[in-house]
């Protein structure tokens, strides 16, 4: 993993609390960490999962991993918008919770991100808070 990422802190302290013993290897960039894997250096690359999910669509073999089903933390995501332009984050706002209340959101990970398997408990339950109503 890349140190100095809220990764390794949530990784080093899984691996505590799990008593596992292993090596955590340092890489500088997901480039090499995710070489290491294919490369058989590495037995696993820890990153946020949608990075890894990136990772695993550009490999040449992506049918020679997974991801592990287990999550280490959560990772907040947002957009950035312009300062100052609360109709256009009203808008988005109100375009994504209806998007998380519909089915249209189980539509798109479907057609983006089935093939890494169905989403964790965590997923669903993100799916849920952000369909709150407006």
């Amino acid at each position: 993993m890349i140190p100095g990422t809220t990764t390794e802190r949530s990784l080093r302290a899984a691996i505590e609390r799990m008593y596992v013993k292993t090596t955590v290897v340092p890489v500088k960039d997901h480039a090499e960490g995710f070489a290491a894997l294919e490369a058989g250096k590495v037995g696993a690359y820890a990153s946020d999962r949608i990075l890894l999910v990136g990772l695993l669509a550009k490999a040449k073999n992506a049918a020679a991993f997974e991801l592990a089903p287990e999550q280490f933390s959560y990772e907040t995501y947002g957009f950035a918008i312009c300062r100052g332009d609360a109709q256009f984050r009203l808008l988005a706002n109100r375009t994504l919770a209806r998007l998380y209340r519909s089915d249209d959101i189980v539509k798109i990970f479907d057609k983006y991100f089935s093939s890494f398997g169905k989403p964790g408990d965590v997923l669903v339950l993100m799916y849920a808070l952000n369909a709150l109503p407006e």
